[in-house]
């Protein structure tokens, strides 16, 4: 009865056509005074009542395009017009450039305006689903239980074509048959959280430092090695021996339990193991495969310099590629004297090969030292020579032992147990009733009905007897909770009429949840529920301030960046390597990632303006970017701030890496991708689609310029009208590689072939040109210039941007025209409160943009 009532409102939904107050009307006028004189004069002949060629007509045509009749005739129009297909060209009357342009721009907005007003909802949208990371969150956090991948069947989100965004409501699909997928989900989950019996055996081993491993001695050293040299470079010296393994790479060894790869050797360790990375390993037979994984490592650490050692532990198979594995986790080891460090992690060792489970730990993290430097041969190296003074060490890390406890329980039953079943007995039918109340409103983020825990009870009750006992059985019951549509989706009611309808306590606790965490209420919004505190300004505003100040508002911070730059588009760019030989691709496309997401993150954490997105005097790196960049090593693994003065980089989004490279092909620059990005996502511009067959830019006219290649394209009829207002903002990016690196010239490359067959790379440099003229006539030279313009005269369109954008995030629906005089109101609060970014944050929340549906 339920999923009818839901499929039904949505249905509803998508056949009434809301007309709200504020939504633009057509431009008449234009229509009248620029576009019928000259349909009447070069189409009517041919497309009106006398003759209808191809059975189409131009004079019934319906000049209100917004909410008129006509609207694919209108669409047939354009198409036709920007390929030059209509008129004819033979036809004899042709219009001008200029009467080209007006009616090419007057069709494409009035066909813009249509789309978003015949698709608007009148701010109500459609009834929401929990995206797949909520879900995957919510049931972590619900159940207690990490090692189950609760996302596998769940449907994956679209991306809204506007926006980018992948949690916008109406893209969200969900139907009956991915509900036996959550249904077998819930019940692995809940078999882990609600045990039985005694606590179960343990395995426990403690690895004693054994040996560190270079792979790839064998290719490295010209052949198979047996014998053992002594560095003179260590102190004391070590022992490195060269030796044969099955089934493994050869392999030098680094004995005595330290290991400090000194800078000159590092190239030794070939391409399948960077520099540096030392493991650590113990053959374990019959590791149990799942449960909470527990190391305890025992280290101790020198420094050198900026570079302090890095301690990583990883666990898994080691076959010949030391695959698969896991992650997990890292840490600085600054201390002198032994210190130990725990770690802890879900743990589910995946379906291994007959070679039998090994745990390894690697116990030097690569990142942290420079790039590799090439050698002859280790036996040249590794030889004692009195004329040379012995080079300055890496850092080193010694570890001494490490301590290895899977299935891990600091506690029996363990605390998903507990907080599931509190102190009530699942023999007692008044006691499973009061557990299915606690469960059932946490789940549903409401108080379920007495008839609901009824019905949930009775159905506990008549398959108690298919179990083995009363915890099995309310393990299926509880899984039923979690196919109900109150889980699947938000409780909020469907809109009677146009009217706004402010949602009550816990539909809004729900939203500002999700919204600022990715996960259910907590136990203070649940309270605050309770009282009805936070329907007032004051509690609302309280408890918004709370969960920006919490650390899982990271879920909120990072998630927005990804959507508001749109670093998806990452994933189907990769660094070519034959371009940029001096970097790691995918390390450092991570790396590019986090750069952008812990920047923006970290404007709106110390409520900075809107401005420091454009131009900021700080840059936002971890260890890699800062070398990328040829800055001072930032200390730790963490994303942290540092001036950008002195760097040689300007702070703002315009010169993030990741936007460089996720508008580019891995290889070379590319000024419509990144022009399209910056009308898209700063001033909400997107342009329109292309004409139907037209060609891409070439990819090389004999050695051309990007800039005179993109001239050529652009001159051409069909492409003109549509770069002239593109092109513009994309070529002052040209003074940046994909990489994000600054440049001179753009790198080309070209093939010959000799008679033999063979194929030779001819490298080549391209002269960059980065000067246009911006639609409006300003001129730019580089991205300073671009910046300036951003910041200065398209200011109020870039805050209105991401003030619609920010809005769409969190309420997880595109913004229409009916929401705009609720979006002035919040920037009229926003300026009010200091124009802060966490100030815009709170000035959403608390608009009736937010609280109502």
């Amino acid at each position: 009865m339920l999923q009818f009532r839901i499929g039904r409102s949505v249905a509803l939904m998508a056949t009434v056509f809301i007309v709200a107050a504020g939504e633009p009307a057509a431009d008449l006028a234009t229509f009248r005074q620029h576009v019928k004189p000259l349909l009447d004069r070069t189409c009517a002949e041919c497309h009106s009542a006398k003759v209808q060629k191809g059975n189409f007509r131009v004079d019934t045509l319906d000049p209100d395009i917004v909410r008129g009749a006509s609207l694919h005739g209108w669409e047939e129009v354009l198409n036709k017009t920007q390929v030059l297909e209509m008129p004819p060209p033979k036809h004899a009357n042709q219009p001008t450039s200029d009467e080209r342009q007006k009616l090419l721009s007057w069709l494409r907005q009035e066909l813009r305006l249509a789309a978003k007003v015949r698709s608007s909802t009148g701010g109500q949208g459609a009834m929401r689903r929990l995206t797949r990371k909520e879900y995957v969150q919510s049931m972590q956090d619900l159940l207690g239980v990490t090692i189950v991948d609760f996302g596998q069947g769940f449907p994956e989100e679209n991306r809204n074509r506007e926006t980018g965004f992948d949690n916008d409501s109406r893209e969200m699909s969900f139907n009956t048959t991915h509900l036996s997928v959550l249904l077998d989900r819930a019940r692995a989950g809940l078999a882990i959280a609600l045990v039985t019996g005694d606590k179960p055996p343990s395995m426990k081993a403690t690895l004693k430092a054994a040996a560190g491993h270079i792979n790839n001695v064998e290719k490295r050293n010209g052949g198979p090695t047996d014998h053992v040299l002594v560095s003179t470079v260590f102190d004391p010296p070590k022992k490195i021996a060269a030796h044969e393994q099955p089934k493994l790479h050869t392999r030098a060894s680094i004995l005595d339990g330290g290991l400090s790869l000194p800078r000159e050797y590092r190239d030794m360790l070939g391409p399948k193991t960077r520099a540096g990375s030392a493991w650590y390993l113990a053959g374990i037979k019959d590791i149990p495969r799942t449960g909470e994984l527990r190391v305890v490592a025992k280290v101790s650490g020198r420094t050198d310099g900026d570079q302090v050692p890095n301690l990583r532990i990883d666990v898994g198979y080691i076959g010949s590629d030391m695959e698969p594995h896991q992650f997990v986790g890292q840490a600085l080891v600054t201390s002198a004297t032994p210190t130990e460090i725990e770690f802890r992690m879900p743990w589910q060792l995946v379906a291994l090969p007959d070679h039998g489970e090994v745990i390894f730990i690697r116990h030097m993290e690569p990142d942290l030292l420079m790039d590799p430097t090439p050698t002859p041969a280790i036996e040249a190296k590794y030889l004692p020579d009195p004329k040379k003074k012995a080079p300055k060490l890496n850092p080193v890390l010694l570890l001494y032992e490490a301590t290895l406890e899977v299935p891990y329980y600091a506690s029996w039953p363990p605390p998903s147990h507990v907080a599931i079943t509190g102190n009530d007995s699942v023999d007692d039918a008044e006691g499973v009733k009061r557990i299915l109340g606690r469960f059932m409103q946490r789940a549903w983020r409401r108080p379920p009905t007495t008839e609901e825990i009824d019905a949930y009870a009775e159905f506990h009750q008549k398959i108690r007897s298919k179990y083995p006992g009363p915890i099995e059985a309310l393990r299926e019951t509880l899984a039923n909770v979690l196919i109900a549509p109150q889980f699947i989706y938000y409780p909020e009611p469907v809109r009677d009429g146009s009217q706004r309808s402010p949602l009550n306590a816990w539909a809004l606790a729900s939203r500002l949840a999700y919204g600022l965490t990715g996960t259910l209420p907590d136990p203070a919004l649940h309270a605050a529920c309770v009282s009805g505190d936070l329907t007032s300004d004051a509690g609302l505003r309280r408890e918004t301030e709370r969960l920006l100040a919490d650390a899982r508002s990271n879920v909120f911070l990072l998630g927005f960046a990804d959507a508001y730059l749109g670093l998806h588009a990452l994933d189907g760019v990769n660094i070519n390597p034959e371009f940029f030989t001096s970097v790691e691709p995918d390390p450092l496309k991570a790396a590019m990632r986090g750069e952008a997401r812990h920047f923006v993150a970290h404007i709106f954490r110390r409520n900075l303006p809107s401005a420091n997105l454009i131009n900021a005097d700080f840059l936002v790196v971890d260890r890699r970017m800062s070398r990328h960049y040829g800055i001072p090593l930032v200390p730790g693994n963490d994303f942290v701030a540092v001036p950008a003065a002195g760097s040689g980089r300007q702070g703002g989004i315009l010169h993030l890496s990741a936007v460089h490279l996720m508008n580019s092909t891995g290889e070379h620059s590319h000024p419509i991708k990144r022009a399209v990005w910056f009308r898209r996502n700063l001033l909400d511009q997107p342009p329109g689609d292309p004409p139907p067959a037209v060609p891409s830019v070439p990819e090389d006219f004999s050695g051309l310029s990007l800039t005179q290649r993109l001239i050529a394209h652009r001159n051409k009829d069909a492409c003109r009208d549509c770069h002239a207002s593109i092109d513009p903002y994309g070529l002052p990016f040209e003074r940046f590689d994909p990489t994000g690196l600054p440049r001179n010239e753009a790198k080309g490359r070209y093939f010959v072939f000799d008679l033999a067959g063979g194929r030779h790379t001819v490298w080549t440099g391209q002269a960059i040109e980065c000067t246009s003229t911006l639609p409006d006539g300003t001129a730019v030279s580089g991205l300073d210039d671009l910046r300036s313009y951003l910041g200065s005269a398209a200011k109020d369109r870039f805050d209105r941007t991401l003030i619609h954008r920010l809005a769409s995030y969190l309420l997880g629906r595109t913004m229409e025209f009916s929401d705009q005089p609720l979006l002035d109101d919040v920037a009229k609060r926003w300026t009010a409160a200091g124009g802060g970014t966490r100030d815009l944050v709170l000035a959403i929340v608390l608009s009736p943009l937010f609280r109502t549906r």
